[in-house]
Parts: C-alpha cells; structure tokens; sequence
C-alpha cells in the first residue's frame, strides 16, 4: 500500500523553494519547517509530490542564476566557463531528438 502524499500550504511550497534555491539540503528544509524528516525524503522520490516539484524548482533557479553569470563569463572570454558550457552543449546535445 502506498503511504498518502504530504500535503503543505501555499507558504510551505514558496519555503520549500527558497530554502532549496540557498542549497539547503532536504533533511535541512524538514527541520526548518518542522516536518518529518524520513517522510519527506519519500516525498522527494516521488516525482509528483509537491516537496519533489518545489524543491527541484528551487535548486533549478539557482542553477539558472549561476549558469546566467557563467555565460557571460565564457562569452567574455573565461576558459574555465567557455569549457563549462561546451560541455554542457554537448550533454544536451546527446539527449535531444
């Protein structure tokens, strides 16, 4: 029998989403928001649960900041960067149709 989804308000989900975007870890986001640690880390398994969606979200739009500023690094010219985003063409490009 699958164990019932959590749910979290409104609130929880932005808190869910900012605590990730700052790299905090799951274990972290459950203390803070004072939910069960082992049922949360479930939560994030399951693709379609709200903890899995907000969470991802917010690692995504740090990960889309950085990848923001690294781009105008590599196309100013910075090796370190320009290698960065070669190989994540690369990448995108073996997984795209």
């Amino acid at each position: 029998m699958k164990a019932s989804k959590m749910i979290f308000s409104d609130d929880e989900l932005k808190s869910i989403e900012d605590y990730a975007s700052w790299m905090f870890s799951p274990v972290e986001i459950a203390i803070v928001l004072q939910k069960d640690e082992t049922i949360v880390l479930a939560e994030l398994k399951d693709c379609d649960s709200q903890f899995y969606k907000a969470f991802y979200k917010g690692l995504l739009i740090t990960q889309g900041q950085i990848r923001k500023t690294q781009l105008s690094f590599a196309l100013k010219g910075n090796q370190t960067c320009l290698d960065r985003f070669e190989s994540l063409i690369t990448k995108l490009n073996n997984i795209l149709p």
